[in-house]
């Protein structure tokens, strides 16, 4: 059913409002008789005269304060079940929107790993009825603008000098976004000097960038607010929102360069389960096995080569996986012929522990990183990351060698060696794999995006 647009209401006696529409108003009115309940403490207090009623004044007072606490406290509560509610609702709408009645869906028990950070729950679905077909974009319309109202906060934030708005659905998500910008700012300066090098390498052609993994879309936006035409993919319905939310206040320039799509990446097709219990929905990821038991909210997953048109032949100066424990499938999916045309592959990269979660271990690591270097052309290296700081722990003299040009190649020994930290530290680590083998960062020498 469309959404109504915000202010507008039903005439209809046959609607009836819905409960977080009551609660809402019970909100505005308890919030505003505590405002008429302040006031009045106020003028009591001024209007009572000294010599004849300095006592009633302290205990009218007195209990008009009381009354206050008492409304506020009400008012607290009413707003976290409307919170919880509305949560509900949003929930309901994201799964109903993502999976269409009628996907049968076969359910058993869960992988256990008490060490894997991430719950592997899954679902195993015959998907034929949602992956028939090309992927569709995320039609942003399909958000009603009182969601909007309620959740999308929006923020600014400078990353290398580039400013742009991202929107965040709670408050102290801001702090997490800059906490991820602040540990991956080596990311974004690898990304905007593929971008530069790309416009130099084929003058006249839009560079093209695929962001898998997309959550807020920080990556996105950057490379939008460069001029490059991006793809970005998200299994979350509610962050692909906030992420076309953000495009479009960032202007058309930058709303016209990404395509949003809502699915996840997968070297199969199928529809998996999403797990949203991070940070109250700041991370999420999917799992996966041969069974588990279905919860929370569905999702289409596909090969990365999907979302590539037939008609679409330039090269990807960037690709960033961030799929948490899903990158080695994700990156598997991206074919031969789409992967021979990535000039720059920027992968945040195990532990171990996460890859139980899609059924890898430590070796499938390894061998990824050989088949790259061997089969793929790519040189490996490592950036700075959690694992990067672990190694310099360890071995000081040896990182003291790469801090200056900040990144460290992989080759031989190394990539067992790489793994073997990230497994000994229990942290991921950021895996640049290049084409472009005389580059380096290219991080500006002004601009630090804080």
């Amino acid at each position: 059913m469309p959404s109504r647009p915000t202010g507008e209401t039903s005439s209809s006696p046959h609607q009836p409002l819905s409960r977080p529409s009551l609660l809402r108003a019970a909100v505005a009115f308890l919030a505003l008789l505590a405002i008429l309940q302040a006031a009045a403490s106020i003028c009591l207090t001024r209007n009572i005269s000294s010599d004849d009623g300095d006592g009633r004044a302290a205990a009218e007072d007195a209990s008009l304060r009381f009354d206050v606490n008492v409304l506020r406290s009400e008012v607290g509560a009413l707003r976290k079940r409307l919170d919880e509610l509305e949560e509900g609702e949003a929930d309901a709408e994201a799964k109903s929107n993502s999976v269409p009645t009628g996907v049968e869906r076969n359910v058993s028990v869960p992988l256990s790993n008490p060490r894997s950070p991430v719950p592997p729950i899954v679902s195993a679905v015959n998907a034929t009825a949602i992956l028939d077909g090309p992927p569709k974009p995320f039609d942003s319309s399909s958000t009603s603008r009182l969601w909007l109202r309620q959740y999308a906060r929006p923020y600014d934030i400078d990353i290398w000098g580039v400013k742009i708005k991202y929107v965040v659905r709670k408050a102290h998500h801001m702090q997490l976004i800059r906490d991820h910008v602040h540990r991956e700012m080596d990311g974004y300066a690898l990304l905007k000097g593929a971008i530069a090098r790309a416009k130099e390498r084929n003058p006249g052609e839009v560079p093209l960038v695929f962001d898998v993994g997309s959550n807020h879309g920080l990556y996105s936006l950057f490379a939008a607010k460069l001029g490059a035409d991006v793809v970005a993919l998200e299994p979350q319905m509610q962050l692909c929102r906030l992420i076309s939310e953000a495009a479009r206040l960032n202007g058309e320039d930058v709303a016209g360069h990404i395509t949003v799509y809502h699915g996840a990446a997968l070297d199969d097709r199928e529809v998996v389960n999403l797990q949203r219990t991070f940070a109250d929905g700041a991370v999420g990821t999917i799992a996966r096995s041969t069974s588990g038991v279905s919860i929370g909210e569905s999702v289409a997953a596909r090969p990365v080569a999907d979302f590539v048109p037939p008609s679409e032949r330039r090269e990807v100066c960037f690709l960033k996986v961030d799929v948490e424990g899903f990158e080695l499938r994700a990156i598997k999916s991206a074919g031969k012929d789409l992967l021979g045309r990535v000039r720059n592959l920027l992968v945040e990269y195990g532990p171990p522990s996460r890859w139980v979660v899609a059924n890898n271990t430590a070796e499938d690591g390894e061998e990824l990183l050989q088949r790259m270097a061997n089969e793929e052309g790519f040189e490996s290296r490592l950036i700075k990351s959690f694992v990067w700081d672990w190694q310099t722990s360890k071995k000081r003299e040896e990182m003291a060698n790469y801090q200056k040009q900040r990144f460290k190649p992989l080759t031989g020994p190394d990539q067992k060696e790489i793994v073997k930290s990230m497994k000994n530290c229990s942290c991921e680590g950021y895996i640049w794999f290049t084409r472009d083998k005389d580059a380096n960062l290219g991080i500006p020498a002004t601009g630090n995006g804080h």
